[in-house]
This record gives C-alpha cells, structure tokens and sequence, in this order.
C-alpha cells in the first residue's frame, strides 16, 4: 500500500471519528504549509526558480505535481496533500490536484489575492482587500470567517480549526476547540507569525518568542529549550519548523541535518522538509519515497533574496501622505524610499499584504515632485535589489486666471472692479492686458466678487484693467480678461442742424432798455450800405427787427442799437447756422426814441454785410 493510499483511508477514519477519537492516528492528513518560494506536500515538492516559474517534483498520483499550461509565472506557492496552489504573477489564485472536497476549486470572481495558504482538506487566502476567503471541507465552521474578523495580514488553515492574525495584531482561531486548539492563551498579545496544526496552534509573539497552544501528543507544542527568538513558522500539522532570528532552521518533533546551515526559507511535509539555504540552493531531507527529497537537476537556484517588488500606483491620501500599491514576494517587507535607487531616506515601510492590499503610506515633502522607490525584504533578513519607481506631485496647481465683469466709476481716478474667482485667492489688478507692471489695486476674492476692488488710474485717460489670483500656497494664476475704463471728460454736444430750409432761432432778449427823453432831435447817422452777396435787409416791425438775407453755414449775427445823442449799444449776439436763406426776428423794447439807430453786421465765412433801420 502506497503512502498516498494509507493517507486516503487515514483522511476517511479522522472525517467519520471526528478529533477526540482521532488522537491516537497519526496526523498524517492534517499537512500545512504556508505560501512560500518552496512549500512540501505530503509526498511532492514545489518551489519557485529565479525566473519566477514553479517546478514541482515527487508524487504525482492525483497531478499535483503537473503544472498546468498556462500558469506562467507566481509569486507564492503552497503544497498540501494532494493538491497545490499559487499566486499568478497577476496576483489570481490557481490550484490543481483531486476534487475531492473542493480545494483545487477557487470560487468564481475571487480577483486577486497577496497570500495563499493550504490543509489537505482547504485552502484560504487573504484578498487585496485584506479580507480572508477560505473553501472546501466545511467541517466545523471552519471555512466560515467569524464576523467582526475584518482584514488580516495572515491565514493558516487546518482540518479543524483555522487560525489569523488580524490587521491590528491579534491572533484569532475558529473551528473545533476539544483541546482547546481555537483558544489563544492569554497574554499572548499581538504576534507577527500564526500556524494552525493538528489540534494545536503556534504563534511568533511581537518579541520574536514562540508560544503554542492546544493538543500536545506528538510534542508539537513543546517548544525546545534554548530556541530563542523566531522568524518564521511553518507545520506540517504534527511537527514544527521554524527559523531562527540568526537564519538557523529548528523543528519541534523532529531533527534537521548539520549541514543545512542557514536558510531564508522553511517548509515541513509529511515526513520530509526543505529549505533554501543562504546560496539559493534548495536542500530537501527525510522520506523519499517518491523522490519528493530529491532536488531535480538543473533547477538551478531558488532566490536566496527575494525578488525586487513591483511597485503599481501611488494614490493621493494627504499632501504628504500618499499610498503606494504593489506586489512582491508574500512574507516579505517592504521599505520606501526617496529616489529612484533606493538608497535615500526611509519615507515608509510595511508588509507584502500591505502592499497588495489597501498600500503602504508615504511620507514625502510638500509641494514637490517626488520618486519613489523601494525593496523586499524576506524574514531571514535578505534583501531584494531596488524596484521600480514611482513619480508623485503633491505640487498644488495655480488657481484658475479670475473673470472681471464689471468696472464702476467711483471717482475719476479710483474706479470699482467686480467680478470672479477661486474661494481663498487674493486678487491684484494691473494697468494693460497682460497682467505686468506696476499693480493698481488688490482685494481678497470675497471683495471682489462682492462690493469690488479699488482700482488707481490716470486721470483724463482710457485704462485697460486686468487681474491675476494668488492662492494661500502663493501659486499666481494666468492673466484675466481686460475690461476698458475711461475718465476722460467728454466735449460739448455739437448742435444739430434742423430739417428745414430756413432757420429761425428763438432769441431771448435781456431785460428791455428804458430809454430816457432825450433833448436831441437829430439821431445817429446810418452806415452807408454796401452792395454784398449777403443781401442783408432790416426792418423795424410790430414784432421787432426782421432781418433776411442769404447765408449757409456758421453765421454770426451782432445787433446794436444807437439812440438820439446816445451812444452805441450791443442788444445782442449770436452764432447761428443757416441753410441757405436768413431769416430771424429779434425783439426790441417798444417805445424807443424816434430816431434811434439799429444795426445789425452779418458775418458769414470771409462775407460780412450790416444793414440799419431807425425807429419813426
């Protein structure tokens, strides 16, 4: 009878007699092993090569050994006793092996995950999110995540209880509890590293110090004396490996070779164990039955470091606190730089599944552009080469350029400009279109888009006005829209002319003259009359003086009256436009001295004519 036999009738006899009946067979069935670049089935071996393609080897009864077409590369793989399992480098889950309970089935839209883990019965992950995902055989609650988990930053599944380590540190385990293998010892406090075995659990506490819990009949949960501090756990449900904090590989129940030295990695199968030792070579010891401690020829190294992680998007969170995402080897942390070589200061740290899921925070200066880069490191120490790099601005862009709508006088040389812009911008106004020289005004943007800014100009000009905002950061935005204001003072209406050919303006005489008795009986003598284009005629009516006469254009007409023994005075003068015929009446006080002279002089362009008339 074959292992892989005997390990089918044993899974079949543990199902039906359950955990208490269960304690005296061998826990063969319960293998576990963590995500890691080399993780051991019950009787096969998988790891992952410097290339990123996995390679299995051993047993292959059930295919679990046949990498499927199509897998390309991964980033993690996880070995259990029939079926096996891995995250593509696209971050998918795959497995293959028997459908017995359903883990080789990953559940339809899953998306991607940064951690797998295995049982021969189960198999959980962690999703980008951080929440835990588990299936197949749902025996004991097991594959049902309690409420009020949240996110985890580890997973380990058993055929009888599941255990994580939440986000905040705090181991929890679920399932069966006969002997106590779902109960966290108190004062175990927060851990770094949780395995769930055979009835039994073992964490790595924050102090590096291991503590184990639960069933203890093949001395998995006695811890050997010296042991020190940890790195790393891994069990394959009976027995467990750790690695120490100086790189020296450890098993509870069983013994590793001398010669092994230090490793970076650590897996347990059923009867056999690997590691990857410090050179990157891959080192397999105990049963081989079916060539499962058998290192293939030519696979060449498995990395002694792991590889640099790969880093996808920088999201905003704060100014100076952005988000990195992306993916690197699970079990690793990841450290943040300033630059592109990793080789400036520390700007931020955290774990692979910090990576992958919700990020890891950045702390960068403000108002600047900053790359980003950064490196894995595994739990023995090694270090991975320099990623790629990430650019990220948190440089505030400049405002929006403000809209004038409005310029007002206010007084001839401080008008009132209104209009628009960013909330929290201070507004300077500037002479001209484009926003240089000299400024002629400022206000916050509460002003101006309220009562207005004052603005100084020159007096008895024409101003372009234009603005810029300046926002808290002191970021000055592009040149605004100009408004036009002038204060120069307009000149006199100019009067138009009328319709009609003949023009008969209204003259408003002063007050009229009171002429006194005069003792002179002979009046002034009249002008002799000139023959002249003008044809100036005056006559003395009921209505006052008439005069006619042929004029176009500007027309300045003086009127003048002489009484007996008096001499000359102005009535009037006046400048008229005429249309081709004179024709106007001026009215004059009634009652004037018999004899009294009047004279009127025309003056139209270079022509100039005076007529006369005297009062009977």
């Amino acid at each position: 009878m074959t292992w892989l036999v005997r390990f089918a009738l044993l899974t079949a006899s543990v199902l039906l007699l359950g955990p208490a009946a269960a304690q005296a067979a061998a826990p063969a069935n319960a293998l576990e092993a963590n995500a890691s670049r080399i993780a051991a089935g019950a009787a096969h071996t998988c790891a992952i090569k410097t290339d990123g393609t996995p390679i299995c080897w051993g047993n292959n009864d059930y295919g679990q050994a046949t990498i499927p077409d199509g897998i390309g590369t991964v980033t993690a793989i996880a070995a259990a006793a029939n079926h096996t399992c891995v995250i593509k480098t696209s971050g998918i889950p795959a497995c293959w092996g028997p459908p017995d309970y359903g883990e080789e089935a990953t559940p339809d839209g899953i998306g991607t995950v940064t951690a797998i883990t295995t049982s021969s019965i189960n198999t959980c992950v962690i999703k980008t999110d951080g929440t835990p995902l588990c299936w197949g055989a749902s025996g004991y609650g097991r594959t049902t995540i309690p409420d009020g988990t949240g996110t985890v930053t580890a997973i380990s599944p058993h055929n009888y209880q599941t255990c994580v380590i939440k986000t905040d540190g705090t181991p929890v385990c679920w399932g069966d509890d006969s002997y106590g293998e779902s109960s966290i010892p108190e004062g175990t406090g927060t851990v770094t590293a949780i395995v769930a075995g055979y009835l039994y659990g073992c964490a790595i506490k924050t102090d590096g110090t291991p503590v184990c819990w639960g069933f203890s009949g093949y001395g998995s949960t006695t811890i050997p004396d010296g042991i020190g501090t940890l790195a790393t756990l891994t069990t394959n449900g009976s027995d467990t490996c750790a690695i120490k904090t100086d790189g020296n590989p450890v098993c509870w129940a069983s013994s590793v070779p001398g010669d092994v030295g230090t490793v970076t990695a650590i897996t347990k199968g059923s009867s056999h164990a690997c590691a990857i030792k410090t050179d990157g070579t891959p080192v397999c010891w105990g049963d081989n039955d079916d060539g499962q401690a058998t290192i293939p020829a030519g696979i060449g190294t498995v990395s002694a470091r792991p590889p640099a992680p790969a880093l996808a998007s920088v999201t905003p969170q704060a100014g100076t606190t952005p988000i990195i995402t992306g993916s690197s080897w699970a079990d690793t942390t990841i450290t943040l730089y300033a630059g592109t070589t990793c080789s400036g200061s520390v700007i931020g740290s955290g774990t692979a599944s910090d990576l992958a899921g919700a990020g890891i925070t950045a702390t960068v200066p403000a108002e600047a552009v900053s790359a980003i880069s950064a490196t894995a490191t595994d739990v023995t120490g090694n270090a991975s080469s320099c990623s790629n790099s990430l650019d990220y601005s948190n440089v505030t862009p400049p405002p929006p350029a403000p809209t004038l709508s409005v310029v007002t006088p206010h007084s001839g040389t401080a008008p009132m400009v209104t209009g628009t812009s960013s909330a929290d911008t201070t507004i300077t106004l500037y002479a001209g279109t484009t926003c240089s020289g000299p400024a002629i005004g400022t206000g916050s943007d509460a002003d101006f888009g309220a009562a207005g800014i004052t603005a100084t100009v020159p007096a008895e000009a024409v101003t372009a006005i234009s603005a810029t905002a300046t926002d808290q950061l002191g970021h000055v935005s592009g040149c605004s829209n100009s408004l036009n204001y002038s204060n120069v003072t307009p000149p006199p209406a100019a009067v138009d002319p009328p319709a009609a050919d003949l023009l008969t303006p209204t003259l408003t005489p002063g007050p009229p003259t009171v002429l006194a008795p005069t003792p002179c009986t002979t009046g002034p003598a009249a002008p002799k009359a000139k023959k002249s284009p003008l044809a100036l005629r005056l006559s003395l009516t009921k209505s006052g003086l008439a005069i006619t006469g042929k004029a176009r254009g500007k027309v300045t007409v003086t009127v003048t009256r002489q009484a007996p023994c008096s001499a000359s005075a102005a009535l009037t003068h006046r400048t008229i436009r005429a249309t081709g015929k004179l024709k106007l009446t001026i009215k004059v006080s009634a009652g004037a001295a018999s004899g009294t002279l009047y004279s009127v002089t025309v003056t139209a362009g270079k022509q100039r004519a005076v007529a006369t008339a005297t009062a009977l």
